[in-house]
């Protein structure tokens, strides 16, 4: 949904928009499709405001999707409550794209062209930052055995374990004299 700057009246604009599923499957390219799946629309509530040119938006979204667990790979449901804000303004004239070197400022701000902000991409980035990125079905998931793949959710196993650092790999390393 693309609004035009002029639609935002000086004492702001409050929306509600709902994404299907079918439109949120783009959303997964460069995620392989079984890290999540959304399972429920995505409901957006914005208020949009401005100040001349620059434009102000408070915003929610809410919605169902199934990730799968990073430590035992169940899928399971998770309730996406994220709240962000964002702010824009009309990208300079002499903006150059292979040359521009940003400031802390300019990395806290997007920008819009021709008079109106596609909302679409705002919230699309959004729920990208908003998609947990190593999820847990539980704060306590215990993962699966790396030898056997026993849900150690569900029961342990009987699998030899050796306690290995992560620096065993070293315990070898031999360094030449000069």
């Amino acid at each position: 949904m693309k609004i035009k700057l002029d639609n935002i009246p000086e004492s702001g604009l409050n929306l509600e928009l709902s994404y299907e599923k079918d439109w949120l499957k783009y959303l997964q390219k460069g995620h392989r499709e079984e890290d999540f799946e959304f399972i429920s629309p995505i409901t957006a509530y914005l208020e949009l405001s401005r100040s001349r040119t620059d434009v102000f938006i408070r915003g929610e979204l809410a919605g169902k999707l199934q990730p799968q667990c990073s430590r035992c790979l169940k899928t399971f449901d998770y309730d996406l409550v994220a709240d962000f804000h964002c702010s824009l303004a009309p990208l300079p004239q002499s903006f150059d794209k292979e040359e521009a070197e940003l400031s802390r400022e300019d990395m806290e701000l997007s920008f819009y062209q021709g008079g109106e902000i596609d909302l679409d991409e705002v919230i699309s980035e959004q729920l990208v930052l908003s998609v947990p990125p190593a999820p847990l079905c539980q704060k306590e998931c215990k993962g699966l055995c790396p030898l056997c793949g026993t849900d150690f959710n569900e029961k342990g196993c009987n699998c030899q374990k050796e306690t290995i650092s992560g620096l065993a790999v070293l315990k070898n390393f031999k360094l030449e004299k000069c």
